[in-house]
This record gives C-alpha cells, structure tokens and sequence, in this order.
C-alpha cells in the first residue's frame, strides 16, 4: 500500500462524523460514548424520518439532527417526551424542555421538531410503516420498554433501525437488556458494550447495506474492533462530559460552600447581635436596680429643687393663710373699735350738751346785775372747757 493509499482513507467523508464536534457538550447524559455512532448510523441508514423516544437534554437528539444537517439528508426528526423525568433519568424542572426547545429552533428548525407528550399519546401522530430510524430511551424496566416497543412497532418501515439504549445495565429493574436479548434472537442486530450499552436492531428486511454489513459482523472477529474504535473515538465525549460533570459538580459544592459560609456568617451576626441585645438588656436591668442606690446627681438635684420650691410654696400659703386669718382678726376688732368709739362720742356729745345746760343755768344764778359789769362771765374758762367736751365754740 502506498503512502497515498495510507493517507487517503483518514480523508473520507465516511469518517466526518467519528470527529465533528457535538453541539451539546456541558449538558449531562450518559450517551455521551455513542454520539460517534449517531452520526455515522443516520449516514449509514439515511432514514426519511426519524424519531426519539426519550430525549431529556437532547445530547442524542443533536448528533442524528447535526448528521442529518450536515449530510444535507431529506430527513424529518421528531424527538417526543413529556420532558417530567423519571425515576431513572431523574426529575427536572421545565428549564430542561425550554432550553432544547430554544436550542433547537435555533439549529434544526426547519426539519426537526419537539412532542412534549407521553410515547403512548405520541404515536397516533405517526404513520403505519412510515419510520426508518427509531430510537428508545424511556423508562427502563422490561415492562415499560417491551410496551414502547410494541405500540411503535407497527409505524416502523421495511428499511427500519432500531436503537436501544442502556442494553449492558443490568441492575435494579433495569430490563432493557433482556428485551434486547428477546429481539437479538429473531433479528439482525449489533451490540455496543460500552456508556451503559447500545443495541441496534435491523428491524426491516430492507435495512440499507452498511446496516446489514455491522449486523453481519457482530459474529466475526471484526465485532470487537469496532467496538473498540466505537468506544475509543466515544471517549473523547464522554471524556470532556465527565470533566465538564466534575466542573459542574466543583462548582455547585463551591456553590454550597458559599451559600453554607453565608448563613454562617447571618447565623453569627445574628447570634451577635441577640448576644449584644441581651448585654444591653441586661444592662438595662441593672441599671434601672442600682438607680435607687446610686441616684444621678443631676436628677438629684432637680429633685431638690422641686421640693424646696414645692416647700416654700407651702410656706408661703400657711403664711399668706395665717396673714388673712390674722386681718379678719383685725377687721373685727376695728369694727368693735369702732362700735365702741361711735357709743363713747355719743355719751361725750350728750354729756357736753348736757354740761352747757347745767352751765347756762347756773352761771347767770350766780352773778348779780349790779356786779356783772365789773367782773363779767369767764369767757376764756368756758371756751376750754368746750374745747375739751367737744363742744361748740361761740364765735
């Protein structure tokens, strides 16, 4: 072989999809190890339409549309699931669907498209016989996956593939590896051992060449080294899925650290804050019992002050109480005087009226005619004797 013939066939557009670059690298997914072998089974089987059953972040979903894509192949895609979760692929929140959905749109819209409804809800959509490439990824025990099996079965064409995933978990009610094993028996079939296991069934009797050509060495000794090469080129995938999980994983714990450190903190500061409430409680109490012993000075004072103004206020109405007493005293006595002196003047004026009678009487008795001219009446004796009685002075 020359060196042409060497370097040629790493050159075939045959082997484009074993290195593209998938679109939904971060999402998590255990397929991650067979998005490799999506792009080359949609080469391989060149399907007119497609369908997923169980897609949850669409990191399968996105290698059959991007081959599709990129092939430029007459394909429609149909990814159905009510995007709710189970017990085997866990529960998620409505962020999962809305996200696809926009993801999708964005990249496939105008060949693929999202169900959200259950499998048994789904197929009436679908026409008998009408599908080339079907995919079953739902819940996982041999019950559920032998039911989705059986109600698809008849839209399924004579070229038809199918794909099941999760054929090597054999634990728990894991039974897709049984159904697998049931179908293997009566049909053309190929089987990858590695990201959980990956079984492929040539359900048509005219499955395309390269379909029947893998079915057909799974019982030679090429089977194991397409495994390998399956599982080696898958690697890569899965490689960067579990960094990117380990990544994820770091940075939700650092997530938990931080969130755990901040309520650390709230819990402390509001320990502190209770632990400085109660000091001042406590404070508070002890200073409200020690103000009776150790009064302020201040409001000491102002006490005083107030008592001294409150006694002398008292002062001042027993003396202003006592003062009023005392004229009311006085004001009878003056009264009494004056009751008395009105009485006493009213005897001096009747004695003095009473005296210049007598006198009027006896003074001319007592002095003769003939010797009055001589000595006359004493008049300066009785002007002073008026004056003194109070009486009349003749002018």
């Amino acid at each position: 072989m020359s060196d042409t013939d060497l370097l040629d066939p790493l050159l075939t557009p045959a082997l484009d999809g074993l290195f593209r670059r998938p679109h939904r690298l971060g999402k998590p997914s255990g397929w991650w190890g067979h998005v490799p072998f999506a792009f080359w089974v949609v080469e391989a089987s060149r399907p007119g339409l497609l369908v997923e059953l169980g897609t949850h972040h669409g990191v399968s979903y996105a290698a059959f549309c991007d081959a599709v894509q990129h092939r430029r192949l007459p394909t429609r895609c149909f990814a159905v699931d009510n995007w709710r979760g189970d017990a085997h692929a866990g529960m998620f929140d409505e962020s999962v669907y809305h996200d696809l959905k926009t993801f999708n749109n964005a990249h496939f819209g105008g060949f693929s498209e999202l169900i959200r409804a259950d499998f048994d809800t789904a197929v009436g959509h679908f026409a008998d016989g009408s599908i080339d490439l079907l995919h079953i990824d739902g819940f996982h025990t041999y019950e559920a996956v032998r039911h989705d099996y059986e109600i698809w079965r008849p839209k399924l064409s004579p070229r038809a593939v199918v794909l099941f995933h999760d054929t090597n978990v054999r634990r728990d009610d894991f039974g897709v590896h049984r159904l697998f094993g049931e179908l293997a028996s009566a049909f053309p079939h190929f089987e990858f051992l590695h990201g959980h296991g990956l079984g492929l069934i040539a359900h048509g009797p005219d499955v395309p060449g390269p379909i029947a050509q893998l079915c057909a060495a799974a019982t030679t000794e090429r089977c194991e080294t397409l495994r390998d090469r399956f599982a080696a080129v898958g690697a890569r995938w899965q490689g960067v899925a579990n960094e990117q999980e380990m990544e994820r994983s770091f940075s939700q714990q650092v997530n938990t650290l931080v969130t755990h450190h901040a309520q650390v903190l709230e819990e402390r500061d509001a320990a502190h804050a209770a632990a400085m409430e109660a000091q001042v409680e406590q404070a508070r109490a002890l200073a409200l019992q020690r103000v009776p012993k150790q009064p302020d000075p201040l409001l000491l004072g102002e006490r005083d002050e107030a008592l001294r103004s409150v006694h002398h206020l008292q002062s001042e109405v027993r003396r202003v109480t006592q003062g009023y007493v005392l004229l009311e005293r006085g004001l009878l006595e003056a009264h009494n005087i004056i009751a008395q002196l009105g009485e006493s003047n009213e005897r001096l004026t009747r004695g003095i009226r009473d005296t210049e009678r007598v006198a009027s009487r006896l003074i001319p008795a007592l002095v003769a005619p003939p010797v009055a001219d001589e000595v006359g009446p004493p008049p300066h004796f009785l002007q002073r004797l008026r004056r003194r009685m109070g009486g009349p002075t003749p002018q």
